[in-house]
């Protein structure tokens, strides 16, 4: 319980049990933010969401350490109070895990009704009922992989809202887990969703206690391979690069900014090719058309992983509008290249053909034969 006085007489009180997260900012103001509470709007009562208090360095109170702003001891005073209840302390701890949403190294501290994060100027609290899905994303060609996390309602750093939480760990990393859980709260709930100790892959470890907690559904990559192994494209979103994996029930884009899109939303799909120049032969674009209006357009996904794509979207039984013909892609390198006459185009599109390997061949091939067996 947190108790502000005035005069020496009681003003208010805060139970901090009810602190979702806490912050620094700068070097004399420390902000916290409590749980949303009924995020349906059912209960009409006004709550408490935010509150910020300004420590300046003339504080006597918690000037207690030479190294650390009187407002930097208070800061670390509520983190620690927040969880002094024993029931509701780390079932398991991992340490210095780096987060790409939001950035920054955390601990993270996975509790029985909730999850902590405690990083050196933050600190949130995320109830398990806010969480909505679990992602397993691994990267390819890269030793890491990253658990994306969906919240509902987001997670917020300010004015800033996170829908989503990615951690990414070490792919190759072992650990050695056992959970701090009574034997009987065990016996009594968790028999059946968790183990009492786990040794593992550290996201795969971090990702079963996780599920164990908070009943949350768990979406892994697998069903889609691209061209060259992995689980997902490189594409790019509104300028930002990312991966795009297609999961089992929709596409993930795993960019500053992830995206999901549920496959029972998307109305069609429609394959791109860029507007001109030789470029346009080695990437493809890929629209997808959902309700409300609404569209994503993942650009530079090479086409080599046409066929790839091609057949998975047909599996997920999703109408797709093929690439424009050829005379559209003729029309545009010459309006790319108005100097060239159309004798010319045809010798630049020989030399760009020359120069593709198979792969990138292979998905005009399989057109051009469509387009044959059409006319047999």
């Amino acid at each position: 319980m947190l108790r502000f006085s005035v005069d020496s007489k009681n003003a208010f009180e805060i139970c901090l049990t009810d602190v979702a997260q806490t912050q620094l900012h700068g070097k004399s103001d420390v902000h916290l933010e409590f749980n949303a509470g009924d995020p349906t709007g059912a209960n009409e009562n006004d709550s408490l969401l935010d509150l910020s208090f300004h420590i300046p360095d003339s504080n006597t109170r918690f000037n207690i350490d030479d190294d650390l702003t009187p407002a930097q001891v208070f800061h670390d005073k509520i983190s620690s109070m927040i969880e002094v209840d024993s029931s509701k302390g780390p079932v398991v701890t991992f340490e210095q895990v780096r987060l790409l949403t939001p950035r920054g190294r955390y601990a993270i501290e996975l509790c029985i009704s909730f999850l902590h994060l405690q990083g050196f100027a933050n600190a949130f609290k995320i109830q398990y009922s806010n969480i909505r899905r679990v992602f397993v994303l691994p990267k390819y060609n890269q030793p890491h992989t990253c658990v994306a996390i969906s919240l509902d309602p987001p997670l917020q750093r300010g004015q800033t809202l996170y829908p989503y939480i990615v951690l990414q760990f070490e792919t190759e990393s072992v650990v050695d887990k056992k959970l701090t859980i009574s034997e009987e709260l065990w016996a009594d709930k968790y028999k059946d969703r968790l183990e009492a100790s786990y040794k593992g892959l550290i996201y795969e470890v971090f990702t079963l206690v996780l599920r164990g907690l908070s009943g949350a559904k768990v979406s892994r990559a697998k069903g889609f391979h691209r061209n060259h192994d992995g689980y997902a494209m490189k594409a790019t979103l509104k300028a930002e690069e990312g991966l795009l994996y297609p999961l089992e029930k929709g596409f993930f884009f795993l960019g500053k900014a992830p995206t999901f899109i549920l496959y029972k939303e998307i109305e069609y799909v429609v394959f791109q090719r860029d507007d001109g120049g030789s470029a346009m032969l080695h990437y493809f674009d890929l629209l997808m058309k959902h309700g409300y209006h609404q569209q994503h357009q993942f650009r530079n996904i090479r086409r080599t992983e046409y066929h790839k794509i091609h057949n998975f979207m047909s599996l997920i039984d999703k109408k797709m509008l093929p690439f424009p013909e050829q005379k559209i892609i003729v029309q545009n390198l010459k309006r790319s290249n108005p100097e060239l006459s159309f004798k010319d185009v045809g010798r630049v599109l020989k030399m760009i053909w020359d120069g593709m390997t198979e792969e990138e061949k292979e998905p005009y091939e399989a057109i051009a034969q469509a387009e044959a067996n059409k006319r047999s």
